[in-house]
């Protein structure tokens, strides 16, 4: 196989998997009126990874209006709020309400399943394989290219 076959099987098995899991992703978000990235957000602060707005961009490389926004949308359908430190007023913390964990739940259950039916289908170690994979084309896609 050539580069550029390699290059459009790759393509097409990327954007057909991407989709897929997206979709199933996306159709356990929706009833509760989020995206899948707000999503992540709650899961990220109920999983404790997070704590702050500036936290999110650091962790998922966006830029800060881009989490301002959707954090104003988790904060007006009341599923986050936001409380000073006590130790630095000038610190907003992040906090899902009872609502934000008990919806965080369903979603992550939801998810689950569907991520079950792929390692059943997969298996373990070919799934492990896969991530491995998928972490080095990120590491290897933010490696400055000399152009």
């Amino acid at each position: 196989m050539n580069t550029d076959q390699a290059m459009t099987a790759f393509i097409d098995s990327y954007f057909r998997a991407v989709k897929g899991f997206t979709a199933a992703l996306q159709a356990a978000v929706s009833p509760y009126q989020i995206s899948f990235e707000q999503y992540q957000i709650m899961r990220d602060i109920a999983m404790e990874r997070v704590q702050t707005l500036t936290d999110i961009v650091k962790l998922r490389g966006v830029t800060k209006p881009a989490i301002a926004r959707q954090i104003s949308s988790l904060l007006r359908l009341g599923y986050v709020e936001q409380n000073t430190a006590n130790e630095d007023h000038r610190r907003r913390l992040l906090h899902l309400t009872t609502t934000g964990a008990d919806v965080e739940r369903i979603i992550t259950a939801n998810a689950r399943e569907r991520f079950q039916i792929i390692t059943q289908h997969m298996g373990d170690g070919e799934l492990a394989q896969l991530t491995e994979l998928l972490a080095q084309l990120n590491a290897a896609l933010e490696t400055p290219t000399n152009e």
